[in-house]
């Protein structure tokens, strides 16, 4: 009888490890999907912040540049996109007045996206206008395109990653529409900013 005893409470202890191994297994389990999903999540929402916080850089720089530039003064290009306009700013950032107090046309800005390390980046170059500074807002001539500064050996400044697109208009109040987009584990992610400027110079 003793011994029947001890081997029915053996049987019932080891159902019970059983029991607790697999309730253990199912909680896990369970643990696992949440971190799981919280982890997907959490690269869902961090990918949407870097792509805004590039949109929003890369509108918020080209809008500025356009706010101090002149409507007659600009060109929007396709091949690559971006944008070349006068500037009134000088070589040190500073920007040119003349005696009088009229505004002063210091140099070429160019935006333009290019393709960097298989990033799609916006970038920037610039380059000083002949006889500068000019009394009067220069035209844009059509070889003075992107695709000239594309070309042009000169220095080039990242303003922004992920950025695939850059258009507008030249009718002021202008427009300037900037997209970005990029994949994350097969999954695509795309935003798109616009605002409008009025030319200020």
């Amino acid at each position: 009888m003793r011994l029947c005893s001890r081997a029915k409470r053996l049987a019932m202890s080891l159902a019970e490890l059983v029991a607790g191994i697999a309730l253990a297994a199912l909680v896990l389990s369970l643990v696992y999907s949440i971190m799981h999903a919280g982890s997907s999540y959490l690269r869902r929402v961090q990918t949407a912040l870097e792509l805004q916080q590039a949109c929003m850089l890369a509108g918020d720089t080209v809008a500025h540049q356009v706010g101090e530039s002149h409507a007659g003064s600009m060109r929007w290009c396709t091949t690559p996109q971006g944008l070349v306009l006068a500037s009134p700013r000088d070589p040190s950032g500073l920007f040119s007045v003349a005696p009088n107090g009229d505004t002063q046309w210091c140099k070429l800005i160019c935006f333009y996206v290019e393709t960097i390390a298989d990033v799609p980046t916006l970038v920037r170059k610039e380059q000083a206008l002949v006889g500068a500074p000019l009394a009067t807002p220069p035209s844009i001539v059509p070889s003075q395109d992107s695709a000239y500064f594309l070309a042009l050996p000169i220095a080039r400044h990242v303003v922004a990653r992920y950025i695939t697109e850059v258009s507008g208009t030249t009718t002021s109040p202008c427009r300037v529409r900037v997209k970005a987009a990029r994949s994350e584990r097969g999954k695509p992610y795309e935003i798109e900013l616009e605002t409008q400027v009025a030319p200020r110079n």
